[in-house]
């Protein structure tokens, strides 16, 4: 059996206000359901609860590269110009397509951005992010 036979990659890419993030390799996120402290008089611990809300996280890293002449390699730059302006970070759109027919979207937060620039090699850059207003949505499609 060939390894294409099982190791398949996520087929898909990062959109940030509508241009889609070039040069990324991949992506990852995390959900958490939301955790509450309910404590009582009187007791021995910590007690604790679910909420009915998730939390959503995640960050997505490729190699670091501007091409002025391509139409959405700007979308790294517009990220990066968030944080290098000492301005606040923006609301963005954000979709993390899996396949043709599997995404999550929803608006997120960038809250941080890692640019690492070896000697011998290509320069990366990273971005993590957080839900901003609500939790991200999956559907079994591509369109929003």
């Amino acid at each position: 059996m060939a390894a294409e036979d099982f190791i398949r990659g996520v087929q898909g890419r990062i959109v940030h206000d509508g241009k889609t993030v070039s040069f990324m390799g991949g992506w990852s996120m995390n959900i958490s359901p939301g955790i509450a402290e309910t404590p009582s008089m009187g007791s021995s611990g910590p007690s604790r609860t679910y909420t009915k809300y998730n939390d959503f996280s995640g960050s997505f890293s490729g190699a670091y590269n501007f091409d002025a002449d391509a139409n959405d390699s700007t979308a790294q730059e517009e990220i990066e110009a968030q944080f290098v302006s000492g301005g606040s970070a923006a609301k963005a759109t954000l979709k993390l397509i899996e396949t043709t027919q599997s995404m999550y979207s929803g608006n997120v937060l960038i809250t941080g951005i890692t640019k690492n620039t070896p000697a011998d090699g290509i320069q990366s850059w990273s971005a993590d992010w957080v839900q901003a207003d609500g939790p991200l949505k999956h559907t079994g499609g591509t369109a929003t």
